[in-house]
């Protein structure tokens, strides 16, 4: 049996690069939601429903320390209103690949003795497609 597996088991690229450097403090977290639908028939004592064949991932949030490197990767996305394919690495070896990522949100902090942070979340767009290897 492989694992368990930890943060440094675990790697993240969008657009083709690599991002995992810039994730320090909010770690992706796919979160696969199956669509279902109730369909009880008339008479039945239990509840019944029915996968509608719909996944959501709803949104995936990341943040770190503020770079130019990484706005130029994740804020330029943001800022062109653009999609991109989202990988994440599990384990070393086992991928989820997502195509058509957009950034909802970036959100840059600056705090007086602090370090200038990030915020951006993305989120699954039109078309996507998402790949388990």
């Amino acid at each position: 049996m492989a694992g368990p597996y930890g943060i440094d088991d675990a790697a993240t690229t969008y657009g083709g690069s690599e991002i995992t450097s810039y994730i320090t403090k909010t770690f992706p977290s796919l979160d696969q939601q199956n669509e279902i639908e109730e369909h009880t028939p008339e008479g039945a004592s239990v509840a019944q429903s029915l996968f509608t064949g719909l996944s959501d991932y709803g949104e995936i949030p990341v943040s770190g320390p503020y770079t130019t490197e990484m706005d130029a990767i994740i804020g330029a996305a943001a800022r062109a209103k653009t999609y991109a394919t989202l990988v994440q690495t599990w384990g070393g070896t086992k991928t989820t690949t997502i195509t058509q990522v957009g950034v909802k949100n970036y959100k840059r902090s600056v705090a007086k003795g602090a370090v200038t942070d990030y915020e951006a979340t993305f989120f699954v767009g039109f078309g996507a497609t998402v790949t388990e290897a």
